[in-house]
C-alpha cells in the first residue's frame, strides 16, 4: 500500500534481488479517486547474456547499455572480470546496444533484435586515424582545431580530438567503418571529407588543409532586450546547402562572432532558449548585423492512451500555413518532432499561434488534436 498520492500520472516500480529483477506499471490517479488498485507482475521476460572482448581478451568494467526503440526502456550493466554481463526482464524489441569503457576510451554502438533469450559475444577491434591540420594560406600548423568523425551508416556517435601546437591530431580506438570527417578551427572555413578504416588499421598520413575565413558579427537580443546565454546558428549558401551549424555564446553586448564563414552572401537562421527563430541575409564583409529574436513559449503535450503504456511516441506540430514547426536546437540542428515518454512531452521554442498536434506511437497508433500557444509561458494540450 502506498499513500498518500496526489492526482496525476504515476509510475510504480518494484524490484527484487537487489534490483536484478524489475517490474513496473503506469497509472493515472484522478481527483475523484479514493483508492486505486493495480497489480505489479513480474512477468516472464527475456534475458540478454553477453561477453565483451577487446582484441580477443575479456574486457572487465565495461558499461553495456540497452535502449528500446519501440518501448520506453533503458538498462545499464557492468561486465565482470570475464567481460560478461547479464541483463534480465527485457521486453521483445529492437534495442540500441552501447558499450563504453572510459578508462580505455572505448566506445561501441550497435543494434540487437531481441525476440528470445540471447547470448552474444561483442568483439571490439579498433583503428587509429591521425594526421596534421594546416592552414591553406601558407601550410602552417593549426593549433586547437577540432577533428571529428561520425559514422556514415548505423547508430550515431562521434569520436573527436583537438590538435596540439604542432597541428597534429589522433583519433584512437575507432571502430572499423566509413566515417564523415570534419575539421574546424577559429578563423578558418570548415572542412568535410570521408574516410574508411579497417579493423586494426593505422591511418596516420592525413593532411587536412583549412582555408582562412573572413568571419562576421551578429548582435543578438531577445524580445525582452536581454542577451541570450547561447545562440543556435544555421547558415546556408545561395544554393541552399548547409555550410555551418553550431551554437555560440554571445558576449555581454550580445555580439556573436562567426569565425568560420568566408566572403559572400549567406542565409543565417538563429534561435535561442525562450525565443523563436529569425532568418536574416548575411553579407560578408559588412558591419555587425543586429537581430532581435521573436518571443516563444513551450507546449506541454499529454496523451492519456500512452500514459499507462510502455510505448514511446513522437509529436509534431503543423501551423495554420500547413508548414511543420521547425526548432533550431543545440549545435544548430533542426528538430521537427519531439519524443513522448509515458505519454508526455515538452516542446520548447513554440511561437504564438494555433497548431495541429500529430502524435504517433511506436506501434503505429496515431492521434490528432489542436493547441493554441501565446508565445510565452507554458501552454498545455491533451490529445485523445
Amino acid at each position: 500500500e502506498i499513500r498518500p498520492l496526489r492526482s496525476g500520472d504515476w509510475t510504480v516500480r518494484a524490484t527484487l534481488w537487489e534490483g536484478q529483477r524489475q517490474a513496473q506499471v503506469r497509472l493515472v490517479i484522478r481527483r475523484t479517486d479514493r483508492e486505486v488498485t493495480r497489480d505489479v507482475e513480474f512477468e516472464p521476460r527475456l534475458t540478454l547474456t553477453a561477453q565483451v572482448l577487446y582484441d580477443d581478451e575479456p574486457l572487465p568494467e565495461a558499461q553495456v547499455s540497452l535502449r528500446g526503440q519501440r518501448i520506453a526502456a533503458e538498462r545499464i550493466a557492468t561486465t565482470d572480470y570475464e567481460g560478461r554481463v547479464q541483463i534480465d526482464d527485457l521486453l521483445p524489441d529492437t534495442y540500441r546496444l552501447g558499450v563504453n569503457h572510459p578508462g580505455k576510451m572505448l566506445v561501441h554502438n550497435g543494434e540487437i533484435d531481441l525476440r528470445h533469450d540471447q547470448e552474444q559475444v561483442i568483439r571490439l577491434r579498433t583503428s587509429t586515424i591521425s594526421g596534421l591540420v594546416v592552414g591553406g594560406d601558407g601550410g602552417k600548423p593549426v593549433a586547437q582545431a577540432l577533428v571529428a568523425i561520425r559514422p556514415v551508416e548505423g547508430p550515431e556517435f562521434m569520436v573527436a580530438s583537438g590538435t596540439k601546437a604542432d597541428g597534429r591530431f589522433g583519433l584512437y580506438r575507432v571502430p572499423p567503418g566509413r566515417y564523415h570527417l570534419t575539421a574546424s578551427a577559429e578563423g578558418f572555413l570548415p572542412l568535410a571529407d570521408e574516410v574508411e578504416v579497417a579493423a586494426g588499421e593505422l591511418l596516420d598520413d592525413l593532411e587536412l588543409r583549412l582555408q582562412p575565413a573572413a568571419g562576421a558579427e551578429i548582435q543578438v537580443r531577445l524580445a525582452s532586450g536581454q542577451v541570450p546565454e547561447f545562440v543556435h546558428l544555421l547558415v546556408h549558401d545561395p544554393a541552399g546547402a548547409v555550410v555551418l551549424a553550431e551554437s555560440r555564446r554571445p558576449d555581454e553586448t550580445g555580439i556573436v562572432k562567426i569565425t568560420k564563414l568566408g566572403a559572400g552572401a549567406w542565409t543565417a537562421t538563429l534561435q535561442a532558449q525562450g525565443a523563436g527563430r529569425a532568418t536574416v541575409q548575411l553579407l560578408i564583409p559588412s558591419d555587425p548585423l543586429a537581430v532581435t529574436l521573436p518571443p516563444a513559449g513551450s507546449l506541454s503535450v499529454r496523451v492519456p492512451d500512452l500514459v499507462t503504456s510502455e510505448l514511446t511516441g513522437t509529436v509534431r506540430l503543423v501551423g495554420a500555413d500547413q508548414q511543420p514547426l521547425s526548432i533550431l536546437a543545440a549545435g544548430g540542428q533542426i528538430e521537427q518532432q519531439w519524443p513522448l515518454v509515458a505519454g508526455r512531452g515538452l516542446i520548447e521554442g513554440v511561437p504564438a499561434g494555433t497548431w495541429l498536434v500529430y502524435v504517433a506511437a511506436s506501434d503505429g497508433q496515431q492521434w490528432q488534436g489542436t493547441a493554441t500557444t501565446a508565445g510565452a509561458g507554458v501552454a498545455a494540450v491533451v490529445v485523445e
